[in-house]
C-alpha cells in the first residue's frame, strides 16, 4: 500500500484528492483539529495511536522543518513519541502554516 502511495504521490499536488478520499492539505486541517483537541483534552496523559502520514505531519512541524514531508519521511513503526500541551498545540498551528504554504 505504502508503494501505491508513493506513486501516487509523485503524479498529484496536495491539493488533488485522493480517489474517495481527501487532498493532503484537507487531511493536514484535520491532523491539525485533532492535535489541537488533544491538547485541550482534560487528562495529563494521552496515548495515541496513528498512521504514518499525521504522525509525520506532527513530527516535522514540531522539530521546525519547513514542509510537512520532511526531514522525517518514513516513521519507525511502534516508536513512542513525547508531546507536552505547548508542543502539541505549536505543531498544529505549524502543520496549518506548512498545509497552506506548500499547497
Amino acid at each position: 500500500m505504502t508503494a501505491d502511495y508513493r506513486t501516487w504521490e509523485r503524479g498529484h499536488t496536495r491539493w488533488d484528492r485522493f480517489p474517495g478520499g481527501e487532498s493532503l492539505v484537507e487531511a493536514a486541517e484535520c491532523y491539525a483539529a485533532g492535535f489541537e483537541r488533544l491538547a485541550e483534552s482534560p487528562p495529563a496523559s494521552v496515548f495515541l495511536v496513528g498512521h504514518d502520514i499525521p504522525l509525520r505531519c506532527v513530527l516535522n512541524a514540531a522539530g521546525g522543518s519547513r514542509w510537512l514531508d520532511g526531514p522525517i519521511r518514513d516513521v519507525p513503526h511502534a516508536t513512542a513519541f513525547l508531546f507536552n500541551e505547548a508542543a502539541l498545540r505549536r505543531a498544529a498551528l505549524r502543520i496549518r502554516e506548512l498545509a497552506a504554504v506548500e499547497a
